[in-house]
């Protein structure tokens, strides 16, 4: 199976291809196919080339990447806040 990295390459292209789609040198995107994950600072711009969710690129990082399924409208660290449906319900 491959890796998210390795997925995004193929998406873009290559990995040159890559490296200049988010204005990196090709020897980063090697790295990151090497160590099989995107250096954090670049997540969003991968992520947003490939399509590949950020969550996917750094799953070791779900503080800063969470799931989707994990970050629920109004839930902060632990505190779920409901989702107000009208401006009544704020009353």
């Amino acid at each position: 199976m491959k890796s998210a990295i390795e997925k995004a390459i193929d998406i873009a292209g290559g990995v040159n291809a890559l490296a200049r789609a988010v204005g990196v040198k090709q020897p980063s995107v090697s790295r990151w196919r090497k160590i099989g994950l995107v250096g954090v600072e670049h997540v969003p711009d991968v992520s947003a080339v490939t399509g590949i969710p950020a969550h996917e690129l750094r799953p070791d990082k779900p503080k800063l990447f969470p799931h989707p399924s994990l970050a629920r409208t109004g839930e902060v660290k632990g505190l779920y806040v409901p989702e107000l449906r009208s401006d009544r319900d704020a009353i």
